[in-house]
């Protein structure tokens, strides 16, 4: 957790165009919060990534409330500002990131998903904008598929190819994300539980 005085906020995120490497998805499209009146930058985890659909990561410092104006001014009458440990397990767009990794995903599931490809307006919008040849070879490359009410599952396969989980996704017949339906997972669905994830695809 890093704290900053609520009163005198020179915190901010970082107003260049230098990114950083985001500490959940492992893209270099992090930006750092960065202090303005000492010139540096917080701690690595502070920050926001740029991929906000598909990743989301966003973590901020924690405003220091003091009761007094005063109270928060050291003896030069300049803001203090106090680090603290980093609390785990992160936070990801308000859930907590696992710390145990998933268990394979019976592959029947993943196969009559993939085989049903057809039936989601993902596949279907593909389709239609490139040609159905290419849309099965991006399914067949992506291991697209469908899920329950027209959704769309983006499985995700391990190094050793085992079915880790699949993302499922709403999408209207113009290729747009139905944002009235939130995403959820098919770990997440089977189990009830939250997982981490090591892909080697998706």
């Amino acid at each position: 957790m890093y704290l900053y005085n609520i009163h005198h906020n020179p915190i901010e995120l970082d107003r260049s165009a230098k990114k950083f490497t985001c500490p959940a998805c492992g893209k270099k499209r992090f930006v750092r919060y960065y202090n303005y009146e000492t010139n540096e930058y917080l701690p690595d985890y502070l920050g926001r990534c740029d991929r906000q659909e598909s990743c989301g990561y966003f973590e901020k410092p924690e405003y220091k409330k003091e009761s007094h104006e005063k109270n928060s001014l050291n003896m030069e009458g300049t803001p203090t500002y106090k680090t603290y440990k980093r609390k785990k397990p992160m936070k990801i767009r308000g859930c907590i990131v696992p710390t145990k990794p998933t268990k394979p995903i019976d592959k029947d599931k993943f196969i009559a998903s993939v085989q049903a490809c057809l039936s989601n307006n993902f596949y279907q919008f593909l389709k239609n904008h490139f040609s159905e040849s290419t849309a099965e070879k991006l399914a067949v490359k992506y291991f697209i598929g469908s899920g329950k009410k027209g959704s769309t599952v983006f499985w995700y396969l391990d190094k050793t190819k085992q079915v880790r989980t699949g993302k499922i996704m709403h999408y209207h017949t113009n290729g747009h994300r139905n944002r009235d339906i939130n995403q959820n997972w098919v770990h997440k669905k089977l189990t009830g539980e939250s997982q981490s994830i090591e892909t080697l695809f998706g």
